[in-house]
């Protein structure tokens, strides 16, 4: 569940991402983004952690630094900072282990009347509407499944 590890790994396989930063408390938040060749909005989540909990589009940098707040008393401490990309969806591929082999299940998404997939639209299913199979176009599924050297399918 460290999202800089694996986006690091999901680019050196040659798979897109989008842009992307690390912040820690005290790290000065517009030359982090700079550094990073990013603009508003940007997206803001844990490095660890799930469930879309203090996470969210910051669009200035007080949005950058309420965000986090909102984590309260959970221990995230760093938190990636990445390109905001608009539209996109949520997506899940499955993984399980069957005769010695790992085999990739359907593609899963996800869409949602909020303005992400954040924790209340994950907890509660009257907010989301999942497809599976991805009602996606097959040349967009296509590959997710495929991670080189990791499935067969």
């Amino acid at each position: 569940m460290h999202k800089p590890t694996f986006k690091r790994l999901v680019r050196q396989a040659g798979i897109d991402t989008p842009h992307w930063t690390v912040l820690r408390p005290g790290d000065a938040v517009d030359a982090a983004l700079a550094s990073a060749g990013l603009t508003y909005p940007v997206f803001v989540k844990p490095a660890s952690g799930g469930a879309g909990l203090a996470s969210g589009i910051a669009r200035d940098e007080q949005q950058v630094r309420d965000i986090p707040t909102a984590a309260g008393e959970l221990p995230y401490t760093e938190f990636v900072i990445e390109e905001y990309v608009p539209g996109g969806r949520d997506c899940t591929v499955g993984l399980v282990e069957f005769d010695g082999r790992f085999r990739t299940l359907p593609v899963l998404d996800v869409t949602t009347s909020r303005e992400f997939y954040e924790n209340q639209a994950k907890r509660d299913a009257s907010l989301r509407t999942e497809h599976c199979p991805s009602v996606l176009p097959k040349d967009l599924t296509a590959g997710m499944g495929n991670w080189p050297g990791t499935c067969s399918g």
